[in-house]
């Protein structure tokens, strides 16, 4: 009885859960301040991985070297990334080339 349940709350929840992913945005899509909050989330989870890989005790050199440039990316997008939010924040549209450095630099994350 109990799993009949449970199985109905999960297609409820599923079918609930459905038309939210049906609208993602491309970036070029999202606005000035959907983008900001995306910049921020993708910086955020590179720093929590950034912190989670640091706390390790035993590190390969490989670990070492991606950390690393981890940091040193981490250092360089943030003004950016900052800066952007406050474009946003205050509704103003960020300069066409705040918004391609940023992109650049997450590309640059991807190389890492």
């Amino acid at each position: 009885m109990l799993k009949k349940y449970s199985v109905i709350v999960f297609l409820l929840v599923f079918i609930v859960g459905c038309p939210s992913l049906q609208e993602t945005k491309s970036f070029n899509d999202m606005t000035p301040k959907e983008k900001s909050i995306f910049l921020m989330s993708l910086y955020n989870n590179q720093y929590d991985s950034y912190v989670a890989l640091y706390k390790k005790v035993e590190k390969t050199d490989a670990e070492k070297e991606f950390l690393s440039k981890q940091y040193k990316w981490l250092k360089e997008v943030y003004p950016y990334i900052e800066l952007y939010v406050s474009y946003a924040e205050n509704g103003v549209l960020p300069p066409q080339e705040t918004e391609e450095v940023v992109l650049n630099l997450i590309n640059k994350i991807l190389d890492i």
